[in-house]
């Protein structure tokens, strides 16, 4: 993932297959898969008066989505922002909207559609789900300063696992092991546990053995 890639093509390949393998998929279910969490907010926004509307342009942008017929996504996302921009629907659109740009190798209008929720998410985990989804992008672009700011944070527990994912592979981008072994060791110990900790248990392995003397005593 944080990789120099001999070419720009290689590094987009490279950030699609990360953003599909890595711990996106528990993200992703904000999207896609989870039709209760979608069944209580179609509920509570149907309390308000154009929400009916608003549901109706996410229940096409995600059969789309899920059919794998995105030509639409885009502006059916617009809509959402446009016309319903004070609903949950328009964050959930946005966020789809974005895993359909990272797709397409269009990374700018994938940034600039998860810093849309970031800084006009309807409810808190929609910022947080933005906000890594972030960090993603700028770690396989490179960008660790960028990478850094955003995992700066603190992250709820049912995020957190991921978080700290990042926080690990952002430190073995910036060359230190130490940093990197705490962190994987973090999110794998993490309350809410990530659904594919195997592939953490792979990159911290692949530190082989390292000194966690001096980390572990600047963290108490």
């Amino acid at each position: 993932m944080v990789d120099v890639y001999e070419s720009e093509q290689e590094q987009i390949e490279a950030l699609k297959r990360w953003w599909s393998e890595n711990a996106v998929s528990a993200v992703l279910g904000v999207v896609l898969g989870l039709s209760g969490l979608f069944g209580w907010y179609q509920w509570q926004d149907y309390q308000g008066g154009q929400q009916a509307g608003a549901s109706a342009v996410f229940t096409e942008l995600l059969r789309g989505v899920q059919e794998d017929n995105t030509d639409n996504a885009p502006a059916l996302a617009d809509q959402l922002v446009s016309d319903y921009a004070g609903t949950h629907y328009a964050n959930l659109g946005q966020l789809a909207a974005a895993r359909v740009a990272v797709e397409a190798g269009d990374l700018e209008t994938a940034a600039s559609r998860l810093q849309w929720v970031v800084d006009n998410a309807s409810a808190s985990h929609f910022e947080q789900v933005a906000t890594l989804r972030l960090a993603q992008l700028a770690l396989g672009q490179d960008q660790l300063a960028k990478a850094e700011q955003l995992l700066s944070g603190t992250f709820p527990s049912s995020y957190m696992a991921i978080a700290e994912e990042l926080r690990g592979d952002l430190a073995v981008a910036q060359g230190d092991s130490n940093a990197a072994r705490v962190a994987y060791d973090r999110a794998l110990n993490a309350e809410l546990p990530l659904q594919n900790p195997m592939r953490v248990e792979m990159k911290r392995d692949n530190l082989g053995n390292v000194d966690l003397t001096n980390t572990e005593s600047s963290d108490s």
